[in-house]
């Protein structure tokens, strides 16, 4: 009886461990995964907005960008006219309010898929006063 406990468990442990083994992480993914950073450089009439893209190298990214949400509106970044890298940005300089709340993602578009990164919320400066971007 000793020895059939100690086979089942044996057996239990391998199918967890094989289990495990198929969740290795953004590197066996066949198309680029992108990460939406916090916003920095946050003023009172804009901000930069900073992504990372994971599997860059393995796959043809033919746009991407940023998706800007705030006050009732969506905007759409591409920077397609730009040679993609691993690590992108964009200095948003004009059409936002001062104190308003903005949420923002990165997204990467191959010729097999669309990806939209995480989101992060951000608030413009008040009168000086700065409130930090966070991710959710």
């Amino acid at each position: 009886m000793k020895y059939l406990i100690q086979l089942l468990s044996l057996l239990l442990l391998i199918f967890i461990s094989a289990g495990c083994a198929d969740e290795t992480g953004f590197t066996d993914k066949n198309y680029p995964i992108v990460t939406t950073e916090d916003a920095t450089d946050i003023t009172e009439m804009g901000a930069t907005l900073n992504a990372l893209v994971h599997n860059f190298e393995e796959n043809e990214i033919i746009d991407y960008g940023f998706i800007l949400n705030g006050r009732s509106k969506e905007i759409k970044y591409s920077l397609a006219t730009e040679k993609p890298s691993k690590e992108f940005s964009m200095k948003i300089t004009s059409s936002l309010e001062k104190g308003a709340s903005y949420s923002y993602c990165a997204y990467t578009i191959t010729k097999e898929k669309t990806v939209i990164g995480n989101r992060v919320v951000f608030n413009t400066l008040h009168n000086g006063v700065a409130i930090k971007s966070k991710k959710q």
